[in-house]
């Protein structure tokens, strides 16, 4: 699936009224392709990656620019940052999970990935049979990454996925997502400031800071070569 944005501007209602019209600017002059790889965009809170991935849902629109989705018609889910939405509080999470099973009809495709992700993400039996309010944030957020899983996307777009966990879940969360998105042809795309677990995860790398790209490529060559004080920043303290 090719993703192609083509010098995008974006500017929020509430923007609208300052007197700077550079300042009006979530997204500004935002150009970028991704195909068929595992994709991080990667920078500060606020710098505007979570706009990005409203606009590759089509949530959002540009002001200026083109978003591109090819071929359309393809099945994207998302996970943002706040689980609560994507799950509802008041069901437990057994039946959240089988409600994927209904959407399909398949036991046999269900199960298979089933056993392996609530495993791996460590979804015991009492975190599924609490209502999905009465968990903990990183439990929630896990139950929600393996809710989409269970989908079997084309496209996965994950807002800060590690945000709730703490440094287990961090790096065994990476390494799932590594090899149940592998092994099922699911493109994904991590949104983080948290690069140090995204290198072995992911192929190629957008870093955004105020709203436009400060560098991209594969990690290898930005840090040999970090193109902003942002790209270098979130080198500092990660070791390859």
């Amino acid at each position: 699936m090719l993703i192609k944005f083509n010098s995008v501007y974006f500017i929020p209602d509430k923007f609208k009224l300052l007197s700077s019209e550079e300042n009006r600017y979530i997204l500004n002059d935002i150009s970028f392709y991704i195909k068929d790889v595992m994709s991080a965009i990667v920078g500060r809170s606020g710098s505007g990656k979570s706009t990005i991935a409203r606009m590759i849902l089509g949530e959002i629109l540009p002001n200026r620019g083109t978003v591109e989705i090819n071929p359309e018609g393809k099945r994207v889910s998302v996970v943002f940052q706040n689980s609560l939405n994507l799950l509802n509080p008041y069901r437990t999470g057994i039946s959240q999970l089988r409600d994927v099973n209904k959407v399909f009809n398949n036991e046999g495709n269900f199960n298979s990935g089933f056993d392996y992700l609530v495993e791996r993400l460590g979804i015991t039996a009492q975190i599924m049979e609490k209502k999905a309010g009465e968990l903990s944030g990183g439990q929630r957020q896990r139950l929600a990454i393996c809710r989409q899983l269970l989908f079997k996307p084309d496209l996965l777009v994950l807002d800060e996925p590690f945000a709730a966990q703490d440094a287990f879940y961090k790096e065994r969360l990476s390494t799932v997502l590594k090899d149940y998105c592998g092994s099922n042809k699911i493109q994904l795309i991590c949104i983080s400031h948290e690069l140090q677990y995204l290198t072995n995860l992911c192929e190629y790398f957008i870093v955004v800071e105020n709203g436009r790209i400060a560098d991209e490529g594969d990690i290898a060559i930005i840090k040999k070569n970090p193109r902003s004080e942002i790209s270098k920043e979130l080198l500092k303290n990660l070791s390859l």
